[in-house]
């Protein structure tokens, strides 16, 4: 599974498909759109732009829907990250969830998922008011959960450096991809 991921967001309009065709093939990109059934042709195209340049792609929403659009996974918002209808129909699905607390955490590691992106680490434009974890705080909660935890929320490739020490799996971002800084790492590597 990536240690990299780009979500896509409706804030970044038509930036999107830039971003995804600079990005590294060791990149993960979560797809997310507004309503992933009403919004299912921009869903569609974005899985399509991955498979185009050879990236990883998971939808945010429903197993069902991420297998009918034949994405390689699904993305479940912490909600949804519970035993039932989300459970990974095969062992080379991947299935990650999203997680605010430590509970959540552990929810997401009994349905088995593949990872589990902890947020907001911290400060990040798409969620400004929340209430930030900070790196001590993300460390103490994955410390002991059972399944590769991801940083989330105002990560980029600095922020993602103070985090090392915790020895997160990985991390997602939307701005970071944006900036004229990681481009040039992109690029070198």
């Amino acid at each position: 599974m990536p240690r990299r991921w780009f979500l896509t967001d409706a804030r970044l309009g038509d930036r999107v498909w830039t971003v995804l065709a600079g990005l590294p093939q060791d990149v993960g990109v979560i797809v997310r759109v507004k309503d992933p059934k009403r919004d299912r042709r921009l869903a569609l195209h974005l899985i399509r732009a991955c498979r185009k340049h050879g990236l990883t792609v998971l939808l945010a929403g429903p197993v069902a829907l991420a297998l009918e659009l034949k994405a390689d996974g699904a993305h479940l918002p912490e909600a949804q990250a519970r035993r039932g209808s989300n459970r990974r129909p095969r062992k080379q699905f991947y299935l990650t969830a999203a997680a605010h607390s430590r509970p959540a955490l552990i929810r997401a590691a009994r349905l088995g998922v593949n990872g589990a992106f902890l947020s907001p680490v911290f400060p990040t434009r798409s969620h400004p008011n929340a209430r930030t974890l900070g790196p001590l705080r993300f460390g103490l909660l994955k410390q002991g959960v059972p399944v590769p935890v991801l940083a989330l929320g105002g990560v980029d490739e600095v922020s993602a450096k103070r985090l090392a020490p915790l020895r997160p799996y990985g991390w997602g971002a939307i701005d970071a991809w944006l900036t004229n800084t990681f481009t040039k790492i992109i690029r070198s590597n």
